[in-house]
């Protein structure tokens, strides 16, 4: 009787000792019976077995692996999507600098006489129409507020500011001193200098005078010797009035 008894229980003790064995197995490879159980479902489930890498098997950690290497897959195609976009960025933008140098280099100059500015602005104005509109009032008191002159070596571009549209203006030569006489018809008044005088260029200075029915403006000329003078393109703008003035010419 007790060698029955001993024989069951060393097989008891062997199944213990068994057991324990499993146990430390799964707690090394699987971490914890949670997991060992969800990887036994999923081999039941699709047949397949979760390999094993460095000891561990890659149950959750299969899972796991597999978020990685789709982690890693996104990665690898934004990196390639941004690298086309950059691509396209720089493409886009040597086009557009040749289509830039083309055009500086192939295309219409572009003027750089800023008197020629100024004179293409106040024909555009005129032609629209902007600030020229016809005074059905009285005619006011004119004013000269302001003063400016722009110079090249062959134009002089004196700018006027006034109150009101300079509508009526007229201009004559003199021969003895050579120089421009501009009238500004009506009653005026001004408050700028009488005098502008200027170091450089083919017109010395400018005097102002007021006269009963009229602004006079006298243009001296430095040299005496052009004799072929030039009609002046008097220009009405909203702000006032440019007089443009070409250096005479002397007859050969």
């Amino acid at each position: 009787m007790l060698s029955i008894f001993y024989r069951r229980f060393y097989i008891l003790l062997f199944l213990i000792w068994i057991s324990g064995i499993a146990g430390l197995f799964v707690f090394s490879v699987w971490g914890d019976f949670g997991t060992f159980i969800n990887d036994f479902k999923s081999v039941v489930q699709d047949g397949s077995i979760p390999p094993v890498v460095n000891g561990t098997v890659a149950g959750s950690g299969f899972r796991a692996a597999a978020a990685i290497e789709n982690a890693t897959d996104s990665i690898e195609e934004d990196a390639e999507s941004a690298e086309h976009t950059v691509r396209r960025e720089v493409v886009h933008e040597v086009k557009a600098a040749r289509r830039e140098a083309a055009h500086i280099f192939e295309g219409e100059p572009e003027i750089s006489d800023p008197i020629s500015k100024e004179i293409e602005a106040d024909k555009a104005e005129e032609k629209s129409g902007a600030g020229l509109v016809k005074n059905t009032q009285p005619p006011e008191l004119g004013k000269l507020t302001g003063f400016s002159a722009l110079e090249t070596k062959e134009r002089f571009m004196a700018r006027l500011v006034t109150n009101k549209q300079t509508d009526d203006v007229t201009y004559f030569w003199m021969n003895k001193p050579l120089q421009l006489v501009v009238d500004l018809r009506g009653k005026w008044i001004n408050i700028t200098p009488n005098v502008f005088r200027f170091a450089e260029g083919f017109i010395s200075h400018v005097v102002m005078g007021i006269h009963p029915d009229r602004l006079r403006l006298v243009f001296k000329l430095r040299s005496q010797n052009g004799t072929q003078k030039i009609r002046p393109e008097l220009l009405p703008n909203s702000t006032g009035l440019d007089i443009v003035i070409v250096r005479p010419m002397v007859n050969q």
